[in-house]
């Protein structure tokens, strides 16, 4: 069977419990997204000729970043069926200083790689069959913008900053 990502594992991380995935926790932005991807999937599906289903699976994987956790599912590209399980590996947000909150952007990238290896991993397999799936796309989103300062490199340079950091409060507040 043909699973293979285009990404190596760089570490190994310690298991997490599956979760269901939950598509009454999304945020609208995200299950637009989704509801989109699934429109898509069925107009395919409407459109596909009668010939008996391809051996092959086309796969489209979703990946969702959220402040706790990176999670990501594998769908058929062509109905939007859930394929194997979702998995979520969760990150850790410090707190260096009452009101400050960061992350590291490497976490993010490793938890990421992790998430959609366990999720390809899941994907159902029989011993009888020669069934393939080949991922046509990833699809990406995070709870929302942050910068990660960059060395020339492209390595961060620091922890990045989240949503809830409060360190320029009063800066802010100045402005306002």
């Amino acid at each position: 069977q043909h699973k293979q990502l285009p990404v190596q594992l760089g570490q190994t991380i310690a298991g997490y419990p599956n979760e269901k995935y939950n598509l009454y926790n999304m945020s609208a932005q995200n299950a637009l997204a989704l509801l989109i991807c699934l429109i898509v999937g069925s107009i395919n599906l409407c459109f596909a000729n009668s010939s008996p289903p391809s051996p092959n699976i086309d796969v489209v994987i979703g990946v969702d970043g959220g402040t706790e956790s990176i999670r990501a599912c594998c769908f058929n590209a062509q109905s939007g069926q859930i394929l194997g399980q979702s998995h979520a590996v969760p990150y850790v947000t410090s707190h260096p200083h009452p009101g400050w909150a960061e992350q590291s952007p490497t976490d993010w990238y490793d938890n990421m790689v992790a998430a959609v290896r366990r999720a390809v991993d899941s994907l159902p397999s029989s011993s009888s069959s020669t069934t393939s799936y080949n991922i046509r796309a990833i699809c990406c989103d995070t709870t929302c913008c942050s910068v990660v300062a960059l060395a020339h490199d492209h390595t961060p340079l620091r922890p990045c900053l989240l949503w809830m950091d409060a360190r320029s409060a009063t800066q802010a507040k100045q402005i306002m």
